[in-house]
């Protein structure tokens, strides 16, 4: 009895109860929903053996008081699992999916978030894509996507972006996180980088036809009928172009006016690179 007293004197003198509230939990709770505290108060009579009084009334033997501890628990944000599922790799001039994943760390529904990408940081020419391949916007320096948005992020680079000439697309990206409870509010950015490989592919280059005029028993000035100028669509300096030549009659190999050879691929087939275009010759065919 002593012992209890003592406790009870130790509580109401500057103590305190300690709340240890289960993992991810915040709330506020006041009044009859807060902690109860029953303060219980018991007379004991030495003068009347095996007796126990209290009261007004001196019948009771125990007189009671009730009240409750309003408990606030802060909220406080959880750190998320943000990644990108697979390799972020797509090809040159081609719609490219981001696999995002964003999973939050509070299961009990009070989070929330929302992503922001920089878009200093996004090559000028780059279209960002969301929900339903709407395209994204930039606000005050950043696209701002919704949970929708980030499960079906896309990219179209610029126009012949390649990794191997240009290279990477670093998506700069701030995951915002808010935590909103009854018992208040907490919110945080993360941030983290993503990056996106372009593989380079050609550009079917543009052609045309051509007309030689020749004189028998002299060699044929293919080279001034063949124009290269403006062939190569890709212009960016990631591509370059060269002239194959085959088909040719048996035993008709082609050469060039100049100290330069050309190459040969096998099987009757030659190459031919822009700057010895000019000088390309074919020998004639005794009389052809």
């Amino acid at each position: 009895y002593q012992q209890a007293t003592d406790d009870l004197n130790a509580l109401l003198e500057g103590g305190f109860v300690e709340l240890n509230p289960t993992d991810n939990w915040s709330d506020r709770i006041t009044g009859e929903d807060g902690i109860k505290v029953e303060v219980i108060s018991v007379e004991y009579n030495d003068a009347i053996a095996d007796s126990i009084y209290g009261g007004d009334d001196k019948t009771s033997e125990t007189e009671t008081d009730v009240d409750y501890i309003n408990i606030t628990v802060a909220p406080v944000v959880d750190t998320p699992d943000v990644r990108v599922k697979s390799n972020a790799i797509g090809v040159e001039d081609t719609w490219l999916y981001i696999p995002f994943s964003v999973s939050l760390a509070d299961r009990d529904g009070s989070e929330t978030y929302t992503m922001r990408i920089n878009a200093d940081n996004i090559p000028v020419g780059t279209v960002l894509t969301g929900f339903e391949n709407r395209t994204l916007n930039v606000t005050d320096g950043f696209y701002n996507l919704e949970p929708e948005d980030i499960e079906n992020l896309g990219l179209i680079p610029p126009l012949h972006w390649s990794q191997i000439h240009d290279g990477d697309i670093i998506l700069e990206t701030y995951v915002d996180v808010v935590d909103e409870t009854p018992g208040g509010r907490d919110e945080e950015s993360f941030n983290y980088n993503v990056t996106v490989d372009i593989t380079g592919v050609a550009d079917k280059p543009g052609n045309s036809s051509i007309k030689i005029n020749a004189t028998e028993d002299l060699p044929y000035n293919i080279g001034s009928a063949i124009n290269v100028s403006g062939l190569l669509v890709d212009t960016d300096g990631s591509e370059s172009l060269s002239v194959i030549i085959e088909n040719l009659p048996d035993g008709v190999r082609p050469f060039l006016v100049s100290d330069k050879r050309i190459g040969s691929l096998g099987r009757g087939r030659y190459q031919v690179f822009p700057e010895d275009v000019p000088f390309l010759r074919l020998p004639p065919i005794p009389n052809f």
